[in-house]
This record gives structure tokens, C-alpha cells and sequence, in this order.
């Protein structure tokens, strides 16, 4: 199987569109892009769909490999995804500290705020230092 596409419908199975959204919180439309190799996902979404359906990243980007995952690899995916992002970290940390359980949909929505308020942070600093 040499196409994502294709990849992407057997990962999918008999599971509807509306199902595999609200699981890898990906938009009915944009699956359906993606099935239909319209577009690609970003590295975001092939992330989250291999973190949610347990799927190789290598086997869903290339198609080389296995396509399913040990749960020991699962674990060393979800927390290099987590440390690569500090936005992802911070909202996982955040979320423990105060013993809320975040769905995919719930969690990429704060960080897109965590990651706003970042760098209109990070903005404001670099304002100040060049002023100063």
C-alpha cells in the first residue's frame, strides 16, 4: 500500500467519518480530503492519528513497517511529542496539576490559546529589550 490515502481508510475501517473525527479530532472535511488525497495532514494531525488509532508514524507517512505499535512505543510517542512541544507540555502539566482529563478536541484547543499567549508574550518581551 503505497498511497496515505489509502493508509488512512484501512486505518479508518468500518468506522464512520463522524467516528474517526470526534476520536482523532480531525474535521469530517478534512478527513475527506485526506482520503481522497486532495491535501496531506500537517505533522500534528499524522501525530494524532498514530497516538490515537496506535499506528506506526512510519508505517502511515512511508507505508514501511509494521502498522500497528507496541503499547511500550506508544508511550515513548506520546512523550516526545509532548516534550517537543512546550505548548503541549505545559497544557499536559497544567491538566495533571489540576486533575482534569482533556480530550484531543479539548487539549488542541488551550494550547492554540497557550501557544497564542506565548507569543504575544514572547513579543511583548522583545518590545521591551529593544525600547530599553
Amino acid at each position: 500500500m503505497s498511497v496515505f490515502s489509502e493508509r488512512l481508510r484501512l486505518i479508518r475501517g468500518k468506522m464512520s467519518r463522524a467516528e474517526f473525527s470526534k476520536i482523532t479530532g480531525i474535521s469530517e472535511r478534512a478527513l475527506v480530503n485526506y482520503e481522497h488525497g486532495v491535501t496531506l495532514p500537517n505533522i500534528e494531525v499524522a501525530a494524532k492519528i498514530c497516538l490515537e488509532c496506535n499506528v506506526s508514524p512510519q508505517w502511515l507517512l512511508l507505508g514501511e513497517g509494521n502498522m500497528t505499535v507496541s503499547e511500550e512505543a506508544k508511550k515513548i510517542k506520546t512523550a516526545t511529542i509532548i516534550h517537543f512541544d512546550p505548548a503541549v507540555q505545559l497544557v499536559v502539566e497544567a491538566s495533571k496539576e489540576v486533575g482534569i482529563k482533556l480530550s484531543s478536541k479539548q487539549q488542541d484547543a488551550v494550547v492554540k490559546i497557550v501557544r497564542e499567549a506565548l507569543q504575544q508574550q514572547a513579543k511583548n518581551i522583545l518590545l521591551a529589550m529593544k525600547e530599553a
